[in-house]
């Protein structure tokens, strides 16, 4: 469907130039298995392309590309790994790849024609590493026979053989920050951001000259702008109140302000609220406030827990969707109760501040 709507465009003159990228490839060890090819377009999968391979398992497809586009490789029914396919405009890429049936892996066993895909396979060789051992670490795990304590020691070398090969991940990444598959390699690393986060700044310090439109490495820029770090300024939050209206973060400029992320359903951050409202008494007059974000979906049950608590401040604020809240979100938010205390320039001074914790810090700050 793709490329008759690509072979559409061109016909009309909106398209001319976009480029054919080839692809030629060799299938084996899974005979009669269709290869589905998904465009990832925004961060979503187009319907796919089916190739259907030949008896030998070859097969040959051709793309009009326009700019560097990755693409989502699967197999069939296969329950393996998916292969990450990235081309740029007019290239011709040759890979072989082999379905490792005992531990479900495809594995690419050659490439050529890509720097990115040269790299990629690199990263599933890193992949493929130690099947072995963990496959007989995974049939050992299942035995009814297995100790509580054996079963702790088997896990123990399970998390070693990941860290190793996070190591060597990192480090083939590292050593090609300049390569685009590069800015998809990294967000392997997402769900711990923060520890990988040179890293992260490394690959867009590598790519962001000569592919600045490129929605991956647009991605990573966002990521790093969005890292909630201690003297940074912090993201901008305008969420409306419980009334309706509009209220901003950077409206509170020139004052010590402590962004507090939390629910009603949250029960440490019921439990907290005391705490807070007491220091909000101490220091408010001082120049404190505190702008609240709530991550509830029901609203009734949001302003009934600001009313019982106590929560006297006037800044709180919730677009109800829960999780998916758009003020979570800029502040990379997982779990609640979480703060952000700001100095009067709207700059991080600290995260997670609760507590004793809180009032030393606002008592450092404020003299008293």
């Amino acid at each position: 469907m793709r490329r008759i709507l690509v072979l559409l465009f061109l016909a009309l003159g909106l398209a001319a130039s976009a480029q054919n990228s080839v692809v030629i490839g060799k299938l084996s060890g899974c005979s009669n298995t269709p290869v589905y090819i998904y465009e990832v377009v925004n961060g979503s999968l187009s319907a796919p392309d089916t190739i259907r391979p030949n008896a030998k398992g070859d097969f040959k497809v051709t793309f009009p590309v326009l700019d560097p586009t990755l693409y989502v490789v699967r197999f069939g029914n296969l329950k393996c790994n998916d292969i990450h396919l990235m081309l740029l405009p007019g290239e011709r890429v040759n890979m072989e790849m082999e379905f490792v049936k005992d531990y479900d892996f495809m594995s690419l066993k050659s490439v050529k024609g890509s720097k990115n895909m040269t790299l990629y396979q690199e990263f599933n060789k890193i992949l493929g590493a130690d099947l072995d051992r963990k496959k007989a670490i995974n049939q050992e795990f299942q035995l009814a026979t297995t100790t509580d304590q054996r079963k702790m020691e088997l896990s123990n070398q399970w998390q070693s053989l990941e860290t190793v090969q996070r190591i060597n991940m990192k480090k083939l990444i590292e050593k090609n920050t300049s390569c685009l598959m590069s800015a998809f390699l990294v967000t392997f690393f997402e769900e711990d951001i923060v520890a990988y986060l040179p890293l992260y700044e490394a690959v867009y310090d590598g790519l962001k000259k000569d592919y600045a439109n490129n929605s991956f490495v647009k991605h990573i820029g966002a990521k790093i702008n969005s890292m909630v770090l201690p003297g940074k300024v912090a993201p901008e939050i305008a969420m409306k109140d419980p009334e309706g209206n509009t209220r901003k973060l950077s409206d509170l400029r020139g004052k010590v302000v402590m962004i507090d992320f939390w629910a009603s359903w949250c029960r440490p951050c019921r439990q907290e609220n005391p705490n807070v409202v007491r220091v909000y008494k101490k220091y408010k007059d001082a120049g404190f406030d505190i702008y609240s974000v709530s991550l509830d979906k029901d609203k009734n049950s949001w302003v009934r827990a600001i009313q019982n608590d106590g929560l006297e401040w006037a800044n709180h604020v919730s677009d109800l969707n829960g999780w998916t809240s758009s003020g979570g979100a800029a502040y990379n938010v997982t779990s609640v109760p979480h703060t952000v205390l700001l100095d009067r320039e709207g700059r991080v001074i600290a995260k997670d501040l609760r507590g004793a914790a809180l009032e030393l810090k606002l008592k450092e700050i404020f003299g008293f």
